[in-house]
C-alpha cells in the first residue's frame, strides 16, 4: 500500500483511469490527510467527485485548491464544471470570470460563458459572446471538433438572434405602415430587407 503523496496520487490516477472512482477518492483522501494545502491533490480530488456526480461537494475542494494557487485557469474551469454539475449558475459565472481574470482570451472559459449564457436564456449575452470569438477565429479548421462544433453552434445562436430581430422590426415596420399608410417608408422597407438578408 503506497505512503507518500505522490505515490497516493500516481496510485489514485491510475484508478481514476480504470473508472474506479471510489478507490481514487480514498487515495487522495489519505494524501490529504498527510499534506491537506497540496493544490494538485485537492485539483485530482474534484475532479474525481464531479465523475462521481457530486459537484456540490467538488466545489468546496476546488475553492481550497484554488486559495492556495489563485493563478491557474484549470483549477477556475474546474470549479466552474462542478457549480454547472451542481446546478449553480451563479458559482459558475464568477469561476469562469475567475479563469478570465488571468487569461481574458482563455477561449474554453469563453465559449463555457457563452454556453452558460444560453442556458439561462440571455440570448443577447450569449451572442455577443460567440460574435467576439468568431470575429478573431476567421479559419477555424486548425482547432479541435469540440470547439469547431461549439463554434457552430454560436453561428447558429447569432442566426435565430438575427431573426427573432428582424421579425420584431419587421412587425413594428407593418404597424407604422397601416397606421400611416401614404408615409413615405421606402428606406425603412428597404434598410428593413437588408436586415433580413434579402
Amino acid at each position: 500500500m503506497a505512503t507518500g503523496i505522490d505515490q497516493l496520487t500516481v496510485e489514485a490516477a491510475a484508478a481514476r483511469r480504470a473508472g474506479r472512482l471510489s478507490e481514487a477518492e480514498a487515495l487522495l483522501r489519505e494524501a490529504l490527510a498527510q499534506a491537506d494545502s497540496h493544490p494538485r491533490v485537492l485539483n485530482s480530488l474534484g475532479l474525481v467527485l464531479i465523475g462521481l456526480r457530486r459537484g456540490a461537494e467538488a466545489i468546496d475542494i476546488f475553492k481550497r485548491a484554488i486559495a492556495l494557487d489563485p493563478a491557474a485557469p484549470p483549477l477556475w474551469m474546474n470549479l466552474a464544471e462542478a457549480a454547472r454539475q451542481a446546478a449553480m449558475p451563479d458559482q459558475e459565472l464568477a469561476a469562469l470570470d475567475g479563469a478570465l481574470s488571468i487569461d481574458a482570451y482563455l477561449l474554453p472559459a469563453l465559449l463555457r460563458k457563452a454556453q452558460l449564457f444560453e442556458r439561462l436564456g440571455k440570448l443577447e449575452d450569449s451572442a455577443g459572446i460567440y460574435r467576439a470569438l468568431l470575429a478573431t477565429t476567421p479559419d477555424d479548421s486548425g482547432l479541435p471538433e469540440p470547439i469547431r462544433a461549439a463554434l457552430a453552434h454560436g453561428r447558429s445562436v447569432i442566426e435565430t438572434l438575427a431573426g427573432r430581430r428582424v421579425e420584431q422590426q419587421s412587425g413594428a415596420l407593418e404597424a407604422v405602415v397601416a397606421a400611416f399608410p401614404d408615409a413615405p417608408l421606402d428606406r425603412a422597407r428597404i434598410y428593413m430587407a437588408q436586415r433580413a438578408g434579402q
